[in-house]
């Protein structure tokens, strides 16, 4: 009888060393599984964060460039030409209003938008200065003889003040008034209401913007022939790298 209860005890401390090991190796994995649950969370947060920090940024970004008020004053932008030419634009001092055409090469939008701007240029230039401005130099030249752009371009600008800051997205229509005012401030490619509203003010039809299929749509290997000279202003430059004045005559 002794020794069958030995064996029993011993039975019974190992069926409870099992047992105890068993739920030992269940709460490590119990807390594995939450400490996962607690980083997969914080991740998670951050990123969220990191969305709404971007988010909060594009507002921002937005609501400066709302901020462009008519009335306010455009100060003198300072640029170089497509040949790296240090130029200066004016607008307060020429005798008709001058149109900014603010895009980037890289801006699909930018870019479906430019059969509507050569419309505007075509028709309004005589009482319109229209000049292109690129916030990226990247591949402009080659942009502008793909795309066939016959109206003067400038990139870098930069100009006294947060001007360039507040512009915002692109595509962006600034137009100024012969004293140097801002007139209209106009945000994206003119597609619906926007359209109707450009259309109104110049007095005349645009084509709209180009389809995802069309050249014009940001597709670089359509062959496009060579950019015109552009007869809207004479640039005056030396090779010296001086800075000139653009003649608004």
């Amino acid at each position: 009888m002794d020794n069958l209860d030995a064996l029993d005890h011993r039975v019974s401390v190992q069926v409870m060393q099992e047992d105890r090991a068993g739920r030992n190796w269940f709460a490590l994995v119990l807390v594995l599984l939450l400490s996962l649950s607690v980083v997969i969370n914080v991740l998670q947060t951050q990123k969220i964060i990191g969305l709404k920090a971007a988010v909060n940024f594009m507002k921002a970004e937005m609501t400066e460039a709302r901020e462009l008020r008519t009335g306010e004053a455009i100060p003198v932008l300072r640029v170089t030409d497509i040949n790296n030419r240090a130029l200066e634009i004016r607008c307060d001092e020429t005798d008709r209003p001058t149109i900014l055409y603010i895009f980037t090469p890289t801006c699909v939008w930018c870019t479906r938008n430019l059969n509507n701007i050569r419309e505007i240029y075509s028709k309004a230039r005589g009482r319109y200065r229209i000049l292109g401005l690129s916030l990226s130099e990247e591949g402009l030249a080659s942009y502008a003889a793909q795309h066939s752009i016959n109206f003067p371009l400038y990139k870098n600008p930069s100009a006294d003040g947060d001007l360039i800051k507040r512009l915002g997205g692109t595509p962006r229509t600034l137009i100024v008034s012969p004293d140097g005012k801002l007139i209209e401030n106009w945000f994206g490619a003119y597609t619906g209401s926007l359209k109707t509203r450009v259309e109104e003010y110049f007095g005349f039809t645009l084509p709209g913007v180009a389809g995802k299929d069309s050249p014009e749509s940001g597709d670089r290997t359509a062959n496009r022939p060579d950019a015109k000279a552009c007869s809207d202003c004479d640039v005056n430059s030396d090779s010296k790298g001086k800075t000139q004045t653009i003649d608004t005559r």
